[in-house]
């Protein structure tokens, strides 16, 4: 199965920390490129420079953006376009949660989570088409959340 990745070029969303941050050093040593994006630019330099410095072989690009504004979304999408950055693989991890009952929790709680794990995912998906290699894929992750909600989680639930 990792054969599969060997030589790919690959975006992954969230890469910053957590999950996002390990797929990246799992298919450092497999992958030609990586294209690294987050929201925190500092933790995606120190990320990128540790496997630069481990995987000389690989090519890797970091963008920061906040993937819950439009604006943001667009300028990543016009950077890989004017860099001519191809990918093989979309793996679409950014997610952020904003844990509220419906009562409490506000109109910007509510946008907030919908425009990541939501609308980010579909622009990035967007997008990550119009530069995709033929035979690439995308992975999307979801959540337990959106099968079995869980108490405060609607605006979660509901996006994922």
């Amino acid at each position: 199965m990792m054969r599969f990745f060997q030589g790919c070029n690959a975006l992954v969303t969230g890469a910053s920390s957590g999950l996002g941050a390990e797929f990246a050093r799992q298919l450092a040593p497999l992958a030609s490129r990586l294209v690294l994006v987050a929201r925190r630019n500092d933790r995606l330099e120190e990320l990128a420079d540790d496997l630069r410095r481990f995987h000389p072989h690989l090519e890797v690009r970091v963008f920061a953006a906040d993937l819950a504004t439009a604006d943001r979304r667009n300028a990543l999408a016009d950077w890989l376009a004017s860099e001519k950055i191809d990918i093989n693989f979309l793996i679409n991890n950014a997610a952020i949660i904003k844990d509220r009952t419906i009562a409490k929790m506000s109109y910007e709680e509510w946008d907030a989570v919908i425009d990541v794990n939501l609308s980010g995912v579909f622009y990035c998906c967007k997008h990550a088409l119009e530069i995709m290699r033929e035979g690439g894929a995308i992975v999307s992750f979801g959540s337990i959340a959106a099968i079995q909600g869980f108490f405060g989680q609607a605006n979660y639930a509901a996006a994922k």
